[in-house]
């Protein structure tokens, strides 16, 4: 399914589905993402939010590297 229009679109056996995988992805499993390694990119400088993505990547498990300021650097 590539858009959700509308709830009518799932049936049952759909929405299991749908909320199994939601409980899968809701449990941490900081080995599935342990090969994985996130490049955070920021061109304006924001601490707050370049923090808050490299935390979740890092709650996933993975590795991070990151420029604050990249409309610098490349």
């Amino acid at each position: 399914m590539k858009h959700l229009l509308s709830i009518k679109q799932f049936n049952r056996t759909a929405l299991e589905e749908l909320f199994k995988n939601a409980d899968y992805l809701k449990t941490p499993n900081p080995d599935l993402h342990a090969h994985f390694r996130a490049a955070a990119l920021f061109y304006e400088p924001s601490t707050r939010t370049r923090f808050s993505f490299e935390s979740a990547a890092q709650d996933l498990g993975m590795s991070v590297i990151s420029t604050e300021n990249a409309s610098l650097f490349s």
